[in-house]
């Protein structure tokens, strides 16, 4: 056969075996068809193994999510001051009041150590470092404890005190200053839901210090704190009332003028006429009243069931020199017909019994003006004044005024028999009274 005939005849037998290659395949009598299948599945699996490159690329750059707390420590609570005389433990250890104090110098070693949590209280003041600093007026030393992390809002003690309320204690403006400038609530409140603003304007000038400057601290409170100057206490005693032993005419009409209300009562109706007589200085009580007569106090008192101006004032201390303050609030219309409701007490009795008075002019102005009996009775005891009297010099004034030393009070005891002062004892003797 030729050679073309033979190329021939074999393109004829591929073509023969091709088709009944495809026929086969059709009826899935061939194994060899699905063997070959997985052939193709190699390719598949590549991709598949290579899938876990792509996922781990987003694991590798996502790390930067965790370090987003970061930037929460490098941004403190404690804020910003600025650092006077006292930049190290070393220097607060030296400031002298505080070397000289063992519970201070220990508790500042011990932050100075890294031992001490520097917003615990100290065991012995119940103080925090910074409330102890702040008290003592240590505006360098409380703004160094701020920069170390102190909280300026942490309370301590019983009485929940911030240093704010404690460096107002101490009515201290520069270390009230720096702790406002740190983020300090000056409207915040004790237990008795006081301000810093009561602390400071109630307070009189410490013994060894010169008197505080109340107009700067009302400037102070008000002008940069926002703080109300008729904030009470849980009484309704307002700053004004409660220290006005302290002011003066001038300081008086200053923190009115800033806002304090001078015709402000307490709960049970004491006005600002009350604490001025009670303040134990007449003299000054006089002068300050006659300073505040444009205002048009209540001396009156219509409806009101307490002790009148004129109780306060012989109740008080230093009572030898009252006479001008009782002639002005007479004047004022005072009653005089008003026993103190709640214990009925009636002027006389309550000159004549008060321990600290050491005036017999006193009690005669009252007898001479018949401000009352001699004779009067307290419905609880039924003793009169004679039976209570506190000093031997009142006996004769009482008995000349016509009080009876026979009188008995509720047990049957006579003012010989009931006194327990031999002063008052011997007096009544001289007076010729031995029963």
């Amino acid at each position: 056969m030729k050679t073309k005939d033979l190329m021939a005849l074999a393109a004829f037998c591929g073509c023969a075996l091709f088709v009944s290659s495809c026929g086969d395949d059709k009826k899935g009598e061939t194994p060899a068809a699905p063997a070959a299948a997985p052939a193709p599945a190699e390719p598949a699996a590549a991709p598949a193994e290579q899938a876990p490159a792509p996922a781990t690329t987003p694991v590798a750059v996502t790390p930067p999510a965790p370090e987003s707390p970061a930037p929460q420590a490098t941004a403190p609570a404690a804020p910003k001051v600025e650092l006077g005389s006292v930049k190290s433990y070393d220097d607060l250890l030296s400031v002298t009041k505080v070397a000289r104090n063992e519970e201070a110098k220990a508790a500042f070693t011990a932050l100075k150590e890294g031992k001490a949590d520097i917003n615990a209280e100290m065991p012995e003041g119940h103080k925090t470092p910074l409330a102890w600093v702040a008290q003592r007026g240590l505006a360098d030393a409380a703004a160094f404890l701020i920069s170390q992390g102190a909280d300026v809002n942490q309370t301590c003690g019983k009485a929940k005190y911030t240093p704010f309320m404690h460096a107002a204690w101490s009515q201290d403006i520069p270390t009230m200053k720096v702790l406002l400038k740190a983020g300090a609530d000056p409207k915040a409140v004790d237990r008795d839901g006081r301000t810093a603003l009561y602390d400071a304007l109630r307070r009189g000038p410490f013994s060894m210090g010169s008197a505080p400057d109340y107009k700067a601290l009302a400037d102070f409170f008000v002008d940069e704190c926002g703080l109300d100057l008729n904030a009470a206490d849980e009484k309704g005693v307002t700053p004004l009332m409660y220290n006005i032993v302290y002011y003066t005419p001038d300081q008086l009409q200053h923190l009115i003028s800033k806002g304090a209300d001078p015709k402000a009562k307490t709960k049970e109706g004491l006005s600002l006429v009350h604490y001025a007589c009670g303040n134990g200085d007449p003299a000054k009580a006089l002068e300050q009243l006659k300073a505040l007569e444009q205002y048009d106090l209540d001396y009156k008192m219509e409806g009101y069931e307490g002790p009148t101006a004129l109780h306060r004032v012989l109740t008080s201390r230093r009572c030898q020199d009252a006479i001008p303050l009782l002639e002005y609030l007479l004047a004022k219309g005072v009653r005089t017909d008003y026993a103190w409701p709640k214990v009925k007490l009636g002027l006389i009795y309550a000159a004549a019994t008060n321990i600290i008075a050491d005036s017999p002019a006193l009690l005669q102005y009252l007898i001479d003006h018949k401000l009352g009996d001699v004779n009067e009775v307290m419905p609880s005891s039924r003793a009169t004044p004679l039976m209570d009297v506190k000093k031997d010099f009142m006996v004769e004034v009482l008995i000349k005024a016509g009080a009876d030393p026979k009188m008995v009070d509720k047990a049957g005891k006579t003012a010989y028999q009931r006194t327990t002062r031999p002063e008052v004892k011997k007096a009544l003797e001289a007076c010729g009274v031995t029963e």
